[in-house]
């Protein structure tokens, strides 16, 4: 098994995610390889012909874009990971398949993503080769290593998954979709209530949402400089228009 450093310095936040992983995951086969191997089958839905025997973290990559790889005898799996929604590039995606054509065996790149995997903006990316993308939501890594908690306690491999769990929540759930509203659009038949839709937020009962897809603004309003630099998104609802500036905690609302 590679060494992955878990205190490994990366200059991109993102990074720091994809290296608090795949460090867990090689600190557990110091007990048995069980816990990784649930992840690959469970998580990935992937049975590799003879295991995995090898991770690697970008340092440890040779001639690869990809973040991290998993590997054996006869798979490669690589995996790129952004900790916002909405920020996977098709010409990065390429990239990293051109590579894969380099390996041989089972090939797979996993797009790590807090994006909803059902949406068009994810099979955008996954058409690009259904055979060999795989798109894997940050929740559903979440809810894998939230079960161990119930299963252990007390130990330290059990401490850094809590430390990591709460990282996950406070960075890539609850900022991913910090944003300011800016026009909210309501009929009679919406289910959200002018006078309270602010408390339902901050009370968290706002737990369904979708991937934000790109708003259309008017070139003049893009142009000023309330929204030059935004990066302008849009969440639907079954009734209504919601729309925010994704990602941009802390700036004024626009009027």
């Amino acid at each position: 098994m590679h060494e992955v450093n878990i205190f490994a310095n990366y200059g991109q936040e993102e990074n720091h995610f994809t290296n608090g992983l795949f460090s867990l995951l090689t600190l557990s086969t110091l007990d048995g390889p069980e816990f990784l191997d649930s992840f690959v089958k469970d998580v990935l839905s992937i049975v590799p012909p003879q295991g995995i025997s090898t991770l690697k973290v970008l340092r440890g990559m040779d001639g690869s874009t990809a973040d991290a790889e998993m590997s054996g005898p006869e798979c490669c799996i690589h995996f790129e990971t952004k900790i916002e929604s909405g920020t996977l590039r098709a010409d990065q995606v390429q990239w990293h398949l051109e590579y894969l054509k380099k390996r041989t065996g089972l090939k797979k790149l996993i797009l790590l993503t807090p994006d909803d995997s059902a949406s068009q903006y994810v099979d955008q990316f996954v058409s690009l080769d259904p055979e060999q993308i795989q798109h894997l939501e940050w929740k559903t890594v979440y809810a894998f290593l939230d079960q161990l908690l119930t299963k252990q306690n007390g130990s330290v491999f059990i401490r850094l998954v809590q430390q990591f769990l709460e990282r996950i929540r406070h960075r890539v759930f609850e900022q991913d979709i910090a944003g300011v509203i800016f026009k909210i659009s309501f009929e009679k038949a919406a289910d959200v209530g002018k006078a309270t839709y602010i408390e339902e937020m901050a009370n968290g009962d706002w737990k369904a949402w979708n991937t934000p897809r790109q708003a259309k603004i008017k070139a003049d309003r893009l142009n000023s400089t309330r929204y030059r630099h935004s990066r302008i998104k849009v969440k639907p609802l079954k009734y209504g228009t919601i729309w925010i500036l994704a990602g941009i905690p802390n700036v004024e609302s626009p009027r």
